[in-house]
């Protein structure tokens, strides 16, 4: 047999050079298949980030509210705000951490949920 396999003489379709192509050809369809995948996964991630982004950038405009200036009137800057007494100074002190809390809370859920995930990817993968 020459160096592209036996041709005639008996090497046919079980030749090394035949089966190194198609070994090469499999992995480059496997490779394709991977690669798909990881984009999808990737636009996927990417359009769950962007959600989360807009929702956090609404949730920041809802929690401090800004009037709008009046157009041809400058911005100035805004006064510290003045409580009436100590007991209304206290229950915003009060509304701010809870607040604080319950955003915490949430990331930590949220982070719990993310190692669990990965976790069992990886022992999915093993």
């Amino acid at each position: 047999g020459g160096m592209y396999g036996g041709g005639m003489m008996g090497g046919g379709m079980g030749s090394g050079y035949a089966d190194s192509m198609f070994r090469m050809t499999q992995m480059l369809e496997m490779n394709s298949i991977m690669l798909d995948q990881l984009q999808e996964h990737v636009t996927m991630t990417y359009n769950r980030l962007r959600d989360v982004v807009v929702w956090a950038w609404a949730l920041k405009d809802g929690a401090f509210k800004r009037n709008p200036p009046a157009p041809g009137v400058e911005e100035v800057a805004e006064a510290p705000k003045v409580f009436e007494s100590k007991d209304a100074k206290d229950l915003e002190l009060q509304r701010i951490k809870r607040r604080c809390k319950a955003l915490l809370g949430m990331l930590a859920v949220f982070l719990f949920l993310l190692v669990r995930d990965n976790r069992r990817q990886r022992k999915e993968l093993l």
